[in-house]
């Protein structure tokens, strides 16, 4: 009997050894193709990056060759009608309809070059994004009142003063504000603007950053244009003004600031971009701090 019994219980717990180390080879397999799962991810938006790559080198040389198209055609243009204008009163209409013309191609070509630019001449100095934002806040303010769109600023920041090019990184606030502004409809709705200290990755190390983020209410991006947003020519609102550059160019300017910048959208559901910025460690002067990207105050707009 006790001889039985002792077969049972070296039976039984040899069954739980068993069990256990199927349950720990069970395991095992799981977190092996978790694993292959997350390789396998990776290895997609690897080869995904990389195509998108390659699209990107395929349209700036569409680009480049647009431009310089365009370019030398057009200035000759402006000036011969520029001097038809000032020697020929009879057509003039038709002289001022020409430089017209060619002003709002102008306009399409240099957003091009900008893209173009790899070595854009940028000035960097310490400023404040804070000072920034407000300015472009007080020039906003036409346009969210048209809409009647509720246009927010929170500075939760403690060092919000960038080294870069505080026009250029303007004209990133300027584009960021407009697509949200133009992704709300007539019916109203919100622009919230935060700033916040972060960490942005540079040169595979970790620097502190002020990170913002301009969040709207508007009809939000399509997931499948999300990872395309950057390219040149792709954008969700398409208009004879509307090219398709804006993003393009704004990713281009945060890169050559050594930034980040990351868009979040449901359609439907409105839009969250996020731009980080390494931070200055040099002090901004007094005088610096009161230079004004526009000479505009808000008293500009209350007439209207």
């Amino acid at each position: 009997f006790i001889i039985n019994m002792a077969g049972i219980f070296i039976f039984y717990f040899s069954s739980l050894t068993a069990e256990k180390k199927l349950a720990n080879a069970l395991y095992d397999v799981k977190e092996s193709n978790k694993k292959l799962q997350l390789a396998y991810n990776r290895l997609k938006e690897s080869r995904e990056a990389q195509v998108l790559l390659t699209q990107h080198a395929e349209y700036a040389k569409l680009v480049q060759s647009i431009a310089h198209e365009f370019k030398n055609p057009l200035q000759m243009l402006q000036g011969t009608a520029e001097v038809g204008l000032l020697k020929d009163e009879k057509n003039k209409d038709i002289f001022n309809t020409i430089i017209n013309s060619v002003e709002r191609l102008n306009n399409v070509i240099q957003p091009l070059l900008l893209y173009l630019n790899k070595k854009t001449a940028y000035t960097f100095a310490p400023f404040s994004m804070v000072t920034i934002i407000e300015e472009i806040m007080i020039l906003s303010k036409a346009n969210c009142k048209a809409k009647k769109i509720q246009l927010s600023f929170d500075n939760q920041s403690t060092n919000a003063h960038v080294n870069g090019d505080a026009q250029f990184i303007g004209q990133v606030v300027i584009n960021l504000i407009t697509n949200a502004i133009e992704a709300i409809s007539d019916d109203g709705g919100t622009i919230s603007i935060q700033l916040t200290d972060d960490t942005v990755n540079q040169h595979n190390e970790s620097v502190n950053a002020v990170r913002m983020d301009i969040k709207d209410s508007g009809c939000g991006i399509p997931e499948e244009k999300i990872n395309a947003i950057f390219m040149p020519y792709e954008t969700v609102r398409h208009s004879e003004s509307n090219v398709g550059l804006g993003l393009s160019i704004v990713s281009k300017i945060i890169k050559d600031h050594h930034g980040l910048i990351k868009i979040t959208s449901e359609a439907g559901q409105g839009t969250n971009v996020t731009v980080w910025l390494p931070v200055s460690n040099q002090k901004i002067l007094d005088n610096e701090s009161q230079i004004k990207l526009f000479e505009l105050d808000d008293a500009f707009f209350e007439a209207s």
